[in-house]
């Protein structure tokens, strides 16, 4: 039921934004009068909406990717993708980070991540297609099944709603103490509607679902059109090529964020605790990558530097 009502809501939702056949979306790309960026507009349009016509050799290429999930990611591959919660910290605050991570292990924060849609099976089958290039039914994907791959995805999407939801709540009980801008352009930030919520005294159920799903966003990555560069996803070739490269620059921009709200909103004590995380999480893994291959680690601020490649997104 819930794949169903997702389904359709996205499918209305798309028709009064962009018209029954995306005619609101090309009319706006026909209005660009320069005929290069015209035309990368329109190409975008129609990568983002799978309209480019597959060529014979996307089967090949695509086996390959599967080739390289299968070959390049391990057991300590599924302990990397755990790390991703931490990106929680930069993304929340320190209190709806631990609400978040105690909430993958209750029926209650399950059936929540479940209603705002980012635990959907085509939420995890997007996710998971976008690593290895084949949806949940293939032997790739059983594999990842098998290193548990799969269900730390999921889980990550479960703390990461739950902490959006939870930081919304905090963030607004704030705001109902004390007026200030900055709790208010969080909120923003996150889908609230700011007015009707000051009105009610409360957030709505539709408020904590834009919030759970604007955190998920921020830190578990789609790696879709929209997120990269269209030299990431312009054909099966450039996602062979880019295939574990998507998201150490989508972690990249996520970082460059959480920087510039800690400069802009005062939020230093989440940067601090989202470095501390990626510098601690990645000693641990590094190590654990150095002794399976049989290699020394670096010393000084190069070993600083590996901890953090090593963090959350970056592996």
């Amino acid at each position: 039921m819930f794949e169903y009502i997702d389904g359709a809501s996205r499918r209305i939702t798309d028709v009064e934004n962009f018209g029954q056949k995306d005619e609101a979306l090309y009319g706006l790309a026909d209005k660009i009068a320069d005929a290069f960026d015209k035309n990368f507009a329109l190409r975008s349009i129609d990568q983002a909406l799978n309209k480019i016509p597959g060529k014979s050799s996307d089967y090949i290429l695509g086996k390959i990717r599967n080739f390289e999930s299968v070959t390049k990611l391990d057991p300590i591959s599924t302990l990397l993708n755990l790390t991703q919660r931490g990106n929680i910290l930069g993304a929340t605050n320190l209190k709806s980070f631990f609400k978040g991570l105690y909430s993958v292990y209750t029926k209650e924060g399950k059936a929540f991540a479940m209603k705002a849609g980012v635990t959907s099976k085509s939420a995890i089958n997007k996710a998971m297609q976008a690593t290895t290039g084949e949806t949940t039914g293939g032997l790739t994907q059983r594999y990842f099944n098998m290193i548990r791959f799969t269900q730390v995805e999921e889980g990550n999407r479960i703390a990461s709603a739950n902490a959006g939801r939870f930081f919304a709540e905090d963030i607004f009980k704030s705001l109902l103490k004390k007026k200030n801008p900055v709790s208010k352009q969080i909120l923003d930030d996150l889908g609230v509607d700011i007015s009707t919520a000051l009105k009610s005294g409360k957030l709505s159920d539709r408020d904590l679902s834009n919030a759970a799903r604007t955190v998920t966003g921020d830190m578990n990555f789609y790696s879709n059109t929209l997120d990269l560069p269209l030299s990431f996803t312009s054909g099966e070739g450039a996602k062979v090529i880019t295939q574990f490269k998507a998201a150490a620059f989508q972690q990249g921009v996520f970082a460059k964020k959480v920087v510039k709200e800690a400069i802009k909103k005062g939020r230093i004590m989440n940067l601090i605790y989202f470095l501390a995380f990626s510098q601690a999480s990645g000693e641990i893994l590094a190590d654990a990558r150095a002794k399976a291959s049989d290699r020394e680690r670096p010393t000084g601020w190069m070993r600083v530097l590996d901890n953090y490649a090593y963090g959350p997104g970056w592996g």
